[in-house]
């Protein structure tokens, strides 16, 4: 058997009830597809039975460098996505399973600090947020309380629950609620 995927530009695909066709073709699309402009590559994307299926990628024209990757199975968002900065560092990572977050999002600066981190079950934020001071504050790299945490606090099923505290750049509780 050929294990050898066909790779179509993506102007050759036409899409029909959200599933992706060869245009002519009546049978859905299994393979690769690619977008350029200008010759260089600016979307590679894989498909099995006409559904985006495994790794899916956006690059920046003028770098080459990611935009964006992440990966897909049966047309949903399944597993890691990722999404990156000009420089190339990434921007966000979020987990996905059956096309709902699940797991840890974390959101950096373009530095590659660690500005928020959440957790999420079934699509909802569940479990710890964490934010930190960083140029998402304001602050740069040589600032005081660069990295240090700014907010802290759990949610459950979507709604904030218990004791949230946020700090200043001294790392000193300025602030406490309790959610209940």
């Amino acid at each position: 058997e050929d294990t050898k995927k066909e790779t179509l530009r993506r102007k050759d695909l036409v899409i029909k009830s959200n599933i992706f066709y060869e245009k002519g073709s009546d049978k859905p699309f299994t393979g690769v597809s690619e977008s350029f402009y200008q010759n260089k590559l600016q979307q590679r994307s894989n498909f099995l039975d006409g559904k985006h299926h495994g790794l899916d990628e956006f690059f920046v024209i003028e770098t080459g460098l990611h935009l964006t990757k992440g990966y897909f199975k049966n047309g949903e968002e399944h597993g890691t996505h990722e999404f990156f900065h000009d420089n190339g560092k990434i921007k966000t990572r979020t987990y996905f399973k059956e096309g709902k977050k699940e797991g840890t999002e974390e959101h950096y600066d373009e530095n590659g600090l660690l500005e928020m981190k959440f957790e999420y079950k079934n699509d909802l934020r569940h479990g710890k947020s964490e934010i930190f001071y960083s140029t998402f504050n304001d602050l740069s790299p040589t600032d005081v309380g660069y990295g240090k945490l700014y907010s802290k606090g759990q949610y459950k099923e979507g709604r904030k629950i218990g004791i949230w505290e946020w700090y200043d750049e001294e790392g000193n509780v300025v602030r406490r609620d309790d959610e209940g």
